[in-house]
C-alpha cells in the first residue's frame, strides 16, 4: 500500500494526530491521466446554471433574474412586451438571493443576513434592515451586540397591503421573529417572538397569519400549534416532530402552508405505504382529505419534498411538482393544465415545468429539461403559443458531448423490483462499454433524474455510470425505506451487486469492465462491495467513508451529535447492545483481505466522518501494494473545490483504466 499526503500548511495541525497513528508513512507525488486542455474543458462540467431566482413583478411587464455568471453579483430586470430592453445591476460586494417584487418598480433581496431593495426606474439601492439594529419597534435602545443582532428573511408580500411585508429575524441564540414590516415608514410591528420558548422558526400561512412554531434542539424538531394565546407542543395524530430515533418511522412531513392559517398541507402515510399530499387542519388536529396519491412513489417526505404552487389570484392550490423516475408536475388549475398539455405536446421528449406566471397568466415561466437533464429556461406566452428562451444551461461548451441519462428498473435475485438511472456515453457503437457503479449516500438518500457532473465526466471517457436506489432509499414507500434497516453490508450491498449484473446480462458492459466508487456511505458501499464481491469489480474508489462504525459512534458521542448517534442507533444498531455486529459490518474488519485496486480519499476538514478513519483504513490496507489513501487539504465531507473534484474523478478514471482486464 502507498499512502499519499497533499497537505497545505493551514492544515497540517489536523493531521498530526493522524500521523502519529502510523508506523510508516511514505510520501509520493500523485500523477493524473488528463492534460491541461482536458482539465479546463471537463471543469466546465461543474458550472452551475447561469442565472437563476426569476421572478415576474405584480404588473407582469418585467421579470428579474440573478446572473450566477456575471464577474460582479448582478441582478438582471427586463422589460416584457414588443419594446424589450434589460437592465443589469450589479451588486458591489454582496451576493443576492431570494428576490421579491414590491411593487411595479422595486425588489427586495436577501443579502448576507440583510434586507436591500432597488428601485428599478431611479436604480437607486437601499438598505432597509441590517444585521444590527440598535433600536427594537418600541423604540428601547439596544447596547449588547448578541441582542442587538439580526439575520433578516423575507418570508412573504402581501398584495393586499402592497407597502407591508412579512419578514422573519433570528438572534445569534437562535430564536425566531416574525414582523409586519412597513417599508414605506420603515417600521417595525411583532408579530411572534421565540425568545420566550426557545422557538426557531416561525411557518407563517399565506395570509401573513403564523400556522406553526418549530423548536429545534440538537437535531430534534418540535411543532408548536397555537392553542388559546399560547403555543404548545403538537399531540397524535399531528406527527411532524421528530429525532434521531423517530426519524426512519416519520408519518408525516410538514410541506406547505394555505391561504388559512389553520390549514396546512403534509405528506403522510398513516394508513397507506406511500407518502402522499394531505390538506390537515390544525386546531381540529386531523387530515382533512386526500389531495394527491402515487401507487408507486412517495410524494414528498424528508429527502424530496414536493413543491407546491398557488394561485394568489383564486387563492387556491394550483398543482404539484414532485419526483417519480422523472420529475413530474400534477396541476389542479385547468388553465395551467391545459398549458402542460400544450408544452409536452411541443417538447414531448422533455420534462417541462411551469414554475411561475403573471396574474393574468399571460406569461408563464416554464423549465425545460433534455434527455441529459440539463434545462432551459423560457418564456411561454400561452395564448399566443409563443416562446421566447431566456437561458440555456449547456453545462459544457460541447454540448453535444454530453450523454442521457435513463431510468431503467430490474428485478434483483429474489425477485424484488428496483429502480435506478443509467448514464451512456454518447457516440459509442453497440459494443459494451466499461462501467461504474456510483451507490448515494445516506444511505437513506434517494438519487434522482438530475444532472450529474460525475457521470458527465465518465461519459466524456467512454465509460456508462449505473446507480440504484437500494431498499433503503427512500421515495419508494415505508416497506422500503425499513427494508433496509440493519442492512449496510447485507441486501444494498447485494441490490448494487444485482444492478452491475443486470447491466452486464444487457450487454451494457462485461464482466471484466466493472467498477465501483461512492461517497460517505457511498465510499462505505464501495469499500464493502470490492470485499463481498471481488469477482464482479475491478476497482474500487471511496470517499468520506466511516471505516469503524463503533468509533463513529464514538464520534457523534463526544461532538454532541444526539440526532445523528439515536439516528444511526435505529438504522444500523445500537453500540451497547450491537457492538460485535456493527465491528463485523465495518471495513476496518475486512479491508486487510481486499485485493483490489483500491483509492480513498477523505477530506482533511471533514466534521461528518473524521479524517482519523481514513488512517484506520491505511492501516488495514497495508498489504494491498494497489491501495493509496489521500488526504485533502480545506476540504470536508463532500469536495466543494472544482479542481479537488476533478483531481479526484481523474484519479478515479486512471485507477479503472489500470483495472481494467
Amino acid at each position: 500500500m502507498v499512502p499519499t499526503r497533499r497537505i497545505h500548511a493551514v492544515s497540517v495541525h489536523l493531521l498530526w494526530r493522524s500521523l502519529l497513528c502510523l508506523i510508516f508513512i511514505s510520501f509520493t507525488p500523485v500523477s493524473f491521466a488528463a492534460d491541461d486542455s482536458r482539465f479546463t474543458s471537463l471543469s466546465q462540467l461543474f458550472q452551475p446554471s447561469n442565472s437563476h431566482e426569476y421572478q415576474f413583478s405584480p404588473n407582469g411587464q418585467h421579470l428579474a433574474y440573478i446572473d450566477a455568471q456575471a464577474a460582479l453579483n448582478t441582478i438582471v430586470v427586463s422589460t416584457l412586451g414588443r419594446h424589450k430592453q434589460s437592465k443589469r445591476i450589479v451588486l458591489k460586494g454582496t451576493a443576492p438571493n431570494k428576490l421579491h417584487w414590491l411593487n411595479a418598480n422595486i425588489i427586495v433581496y436577501e443579502a448576507e443576513g440583510r434586507l436591500m431593495s432597488i428601485d428599478c426606474a431611479t436604480m437607486s439601492h437601499k438598505l432597509l434592515l441590517d444585521n444590527l439594529n440598535y433600536v427594537r419597534p418600541n423604540n428601547r435602545l439596544i447596547s449588547s451586540y448578541d441582542n442587538a443582532y439580526r439575520d433578516w428573511q423575507l418570508v412573504n408580500t402581501l398584495p393586499q397591503e402592497p407597502q407591508n411585508l412579512i419578514v422573519a429575524a433570528k438572534d445569534k441564540q437562535n430564536n425566531s421573529y416574525i414582523y409586519r414590516y412597513n417599508f414605506v415608514e420603515n417600521r417595525l410591528d411583532e408579530i411572534a417572538n421565540g425568545r420566550s420558548g426557545g422557538i426557531s422558526d416561525w411557518i407563517v400561512a399565506r395570509n401573513g397569519k403564523v400556522s406553526l412554531g418549530l423548536i429545534n434542539e440538537q437535531g430534534r424538531e418540535t411543532y408548536l400549534a397555537k392553542s388559546g394565546n399560547k403555543w404548545s407542543a403538537s399531540k397524535a395524530p399531528l406527527m411532524f416532530d421528530f429525532d434521531g430515533e423517530s426519524y426512519l418511522n416519520r408519518r408525516a412531513v410538514f410541506e406547505s402552508v394555505s391561504y388559512n392559517e389553520d390549514i396546512v398541507y403534509v405528506s403522510e402515510n398513516f394508513s397507506t405505504d406511500k407518502f402522499r399530499i394531505t390538506a390537515y387542519s390544525l386546531s381540529q388536529n386531523k387530515p382533512l382529505n386526500t389531495v394527491l396519491e402515487d401507487n408507486y412513489y412517495d410524494i414528498g417526505g424528508d429527502e424530496n419534498p414536493a413543491q407546491l404552487l398557488f394561485n394568489d389570484r383564486t387563492k387556491k392550490l394550483a398543482g404539484i411538482h414532485y419526483d417519480r423516475d422523472k420529475p413530474h408536475s400534477v396541476w389542479f388549475d385547468k388553465t395551467l393544465a391545459a398549458m402542460q398539455r400544450s408544452l409536452n405536446t411541443r417538447f414531448p421528449d422533455a420534462v417541462n415545468r411551469i414554475e411561475s406566471w403573471t396574474p393574468d397568466m399571460q406569461k408563464v415561466l416554464v423549465k425545460s429539461y433534455d434527455a441529459t437533464a440539463r434545462h432551459k429556461v423560457y418564456l411561454y406566452y400561452p395564448f399566443r403559443q409563443k416562446l421566447e428562451l431566456l437561458s440555456d444551461f449547456s453545462g459544457t461548451s460541447d454540448t453535444d458531448a454530453v450523454a442521457a441519462t435513463q431510468t431503467f428498473r430490474f428485478k434483483a435475485r429474489d425477485g424484488y423490483e428496483l429502480e435506478g438511472y443509467l448514464t451512456l456515453p454518447k457516440n459509442t457503437d453497440a459494443a459494451p462499454v466499461p462501467l461504474v457503479v456510483i451507490p448515494h449516500g445516506g444511505p437513506w438518500a434517494r438519487d434522482t433524474w438530475t444532472y450529474d457532473a460525475d457521470s458527465q465526466f465518465f461519459a466524456a471517457q467512454g465509460y456508462a455510470t449505473l446507480k440504484v436506489n437500494f431498499r433503503g432509499s427512500r421515495g419508494y414507500g415505508l416497506a422500503h425505506l425499513r427494508a433496509g434497516i440493519g442492512e449496510l453490508a447485507g441486501l444494498m450491498i447485494d441490490d448494487i451487486a444485482d444492478g452491475a449484473y443486470w447491466a452486464i446480462n444487457n450487454n451494457i458492459t462485461k464482466a471484466n469492465s466493472v467498477s465501483i466508487m461512492g461517497a460517505s456511505y457511498g465510499g462505505y458501499a464501495a469499500l464493502m462491495s470490492g470485499v463481498r464481491y471481488p469477482n464482479l469489480y475491478q476497482g474500487v474508489v471511496s470517499k468520506a467513508a466511516p471505516i469503524d462504525l463503533l468509533n463513529q459512534f464514538e464520534h457523534f458521542q463526544d461532538n454532541d451529535l444526539g440526532f445523528a448517534y439515536n439516528y444511526w442507533q435505529q438504522a444500523v444498531g445500537d453500540p451497547l447492545v450491537n457492538a460485535a455486529f456493527l465491528a463485523e459490518i465495518s471495513p476496518k474488519a475486512h479491508l486487510a483481505k481486499l485485493s483490489l485496486p483500491t483509492l480513498i480519499y477523505h477530506g482533511a476538514e471533514d466534521q461528518t466522518v473524521p479524517v482519523w478513519q481514513a488512517t484506520l483504513a491505511e492501516k488495514s490496507l497495508q498489504r494491498n501494494k494497489k491501495a493509496k489513501v489521500i488526504i485533502v487539504a480545506n476540504e470536508g465531507h463532500g469536495f466543494t473545490q472544482i479542481e479537488n473534484r476533478l483531481e479526484y474523478l481523474n484519479a478515479a478514471k486512471a485507477l479503472f483504466s489500470s483495472a481494467e482486464l
